[in-house]
């Protein structure tokens, strides 16, 4: 947490620093109190499908990884909701990430009150949300809230350029009548 915490990204487009980043959270899946019960359907904080399309919270962003493995990327775990193998499983959409891995990464959520010693991650080659001991060797995905890689503004001198081809496409078709 404190590696997230002390982040500091310059974007030269904006001309602006961005100081705000930290660990994905994952709230109760549910809502009110964490479910350590480990499922598949997406109905605990423990296993499968959590966010997944059908499952049993299937919009929710309580765990930001899970949401971004299945909601945003597209991506299944070995079980389905129903409990049943699923072909073409596993992290085989990375969307516009580039160095995305299919290992463990840490995140961060609700103390785990079975043992004190251990801390939240989401497996990305099979969609697992579980805990390990804050020992193990994880790698970390640093977030934001907002959009850092938001679409740069096109320049005025494009856009004039674009007015100008379509402003001759026009009297061009004109002449030919």
């Amino acid at each position: 947490m404190a590696w997230a915490n002390g982040l500091s990204y310059y974007d030269s487009v904006r001309n602006v620093t961005w100081t705000d980043w930290r660990l994905p959270q994952n709230l109760p899946v549910n809502g009110s109190g964490v479910v350590y019960e480990w499922r598949w359907d997406g109905s605990s904080d423990f296993g499968y499908n959590i966010s997944a399309p059908l499952s049993a919270y299937p919009d929710t962003t309580a765990s930001e990884l899970a949401y971004m493995y299945y909601r945003n990327l597209g991506n299944k775990a070995p079980l389905g909701v129903s409990g049943h193998e699923q072909s073409g499983w596993g992290l085989n959409n990375s969307g516009p990430f580039l160095n995305l891995q299919s290992t463990h990464y840490w995140s961060y959520g609700p103390e785990y009150v079975l043992s004190t010693d251990r801390e939240y991650y989401f497996l990305f080659s099979t969609g697992e949300q579980n805990v390990s001991s804050r020992s193990a060797a994880y790698i970390t995905w640093a977030v934001r809230d907002g959009d850092v890689a938001a679409p740069v503004p096109i320049p005025g001198a494009i856009w004039l350029l674009v007015s100008g081809l379509i402003g001759l496409a026009a009297i061009r078709r004109k002449f030919r009548k």
